[in-house]
């Protein structure tokens, strides 16, 4: 009697992860051949490729970003802008399309946004687009400012579907093109600042930008379906791949951040790097602490859910508008929202179809369906407190709520 065992060595094929699709948005790299649409990237091979090596930092500083992402899994849609350095009303229609392009995040590389009062340096073109469709915008804050001047930044944002970050890190992963022709010494593992406090664009290295590490991990929830994860804390916000963190931010100055929905990329002694929180840039006057809509895995997951919704619903497009189609339509939402359930991303759910309840008779002679459903986000762990009660006697037996004297 014999026994094989058989081995074999088959080439790896990259699966492509649409369903985290990212729009990059080059204001400065430049492609080999130029194009006004979004070129599809997979691969750090396909990048090199496509575009020219870099002469200049603020190119290189973009194009090594990308490579970052394609190796954290990320699929790209890559888009140079019509006219190097500015992103306009043009370029925001070259990207609109999202029909056809089904992008899920936007982030610009090294775009930090950065000024005071009047003077705000951002895309303004960009919010519009966001606020339009189904996606995330996710941004940075310039290298070393500070929550005054943040304060004032923020300020200008209103949007839960905008992220808004701060501090980056080093890799120490060398980069795929040739840097010969801006520095022959060139070393990325290292901080290329030359004046402490001031960020010059043309010529300072910072690292990989903090929104990054952040876009690299919501685009692995998705591929996931675990859309409501939150990156931030001990348990998903961790940043291992960063060797580390350009700025050291101390307790004040985070906790400054935080107050301002700033996620914080920052370094806890004996865990790493990490995030410490995960909000987004929403604002109303009607609005609290506690608002779902601050939180960015609320965010994330409700766009995935809608994104579920418009399947089903297109699906279902020219069926006969009747109770068969209603239940057919009530039983994959029930079956959607009960995986999400079960999976701890929300802590209830009700689906509503039918006539009398989400739709009249006039709605079913003009061939429209109506369905209604409403859930709970899953809320998370963001404080915690321990009451500890020091027994006078042996024989006491008062369980104390309340916060303690020590």
């Amino acid at each position: 009697m014999a026994i094989n065992v058989n081995i074999s060595v088959a080439p790896a094929v990259k699966q492509p992860n649409d369903v985290g699709l990212t729009l990059v948005i080059f204001k400065n790299a430049l492609l080999k051949a130029a194009s006004e649409n979004p070129i599809r990237i997979n691969t750090i091979k396909e990048l090199e490729t496509a575009f020219q090596a870099p002469t200049t930092m603020v190119q290189f500083k973009e194009l090594y970003s990308a490579e970052y992402l394609l190796r954290a899994g990320v699929n790209l849609l890559c888009y140079a802008v019509d006219t190097p350095g500015t992103f306009d009303e043009d370029d925001a229609a070259n990207i609109s399309d999202l029909e056809v392009l089904d992008y899920k995040f936007i982030v610009v590389p090294y775009s930090f946004v950065s000024g005071s009062g009047e003077s705000i340096i951002w895309d303004d073109d960009l919010k519009d687009l966001v606020d339009d469709n189904n996606i995330e915008l996710l941004l940075d804050l310039t290298p070393f400012v500070n929550e005054s001047a943040a304060a004032d930044i923020v300020a200008e944002f209103s949007s839960p579907k905008i992220s808004v970050a701060i501090n980056s890190g080093f890799t120490g992963i060398e980069s795929v093109f040739d840097t010969s022709e801006i520095d022959e010494d060139l070393d990325i593992s290292e901080e290329l600042l030359a004046t402490p406090g001031v960020y010059a664009e043309a010529t300072d290295y910072v690292g990989i930008p903090a929104s990054l590490a952040i876009l690299a991990r919501k685009a692995k929830l998705l591929a996931l379906e675990t859309p409501w994860i939150p990156v931030a804390g001990e348990q998903y916000g961790i940043v291992p791949e960063f060797i580390s963190l350009f700025r050291a931010i101390s307790t004040v100055e985070k906790e400054a951040f935080q107050a301002l929905n700033i996620n914080v990329l920052t370094n806890k002694i004996g865990v790493g790097n990490l995030f410490v929180s995960q909000n987004t840039m929403y604002s109303s006057d009607k609005a609290t602490s506690i608002h779902p809509f601050y939180r960015s895995h609320v965010i994330t997951e409700a766009l995935w859910i809608k994104r579920q919704l418009i399947r089903i619903a297109e699906s279902m497009l020219f069926q006969p508008n009747n109770r068969k189609s209603w239940d057919t339509v009530s039983l994959r939402m029930k079956s959607l929202f009960g995986t999400i359930l079960n999976s701890d991303g929300i802590e209830n759910y009700q689906v509503y179809i039918g006539k009398d309840i989400t739709m009249t008779e006039s709605d079913i002679a003009n061939g429209i369906m109506k369905a209604a459903v409403s859930y709970l986000p899953i809320r998370v762990i963001e404080s915690v407190e321990f009451n500890i009660t020091i027994k006078e006697s042996e024989n006491t037996y008062e369980v104390i709520l309340e916060g303690g004297e020590l």
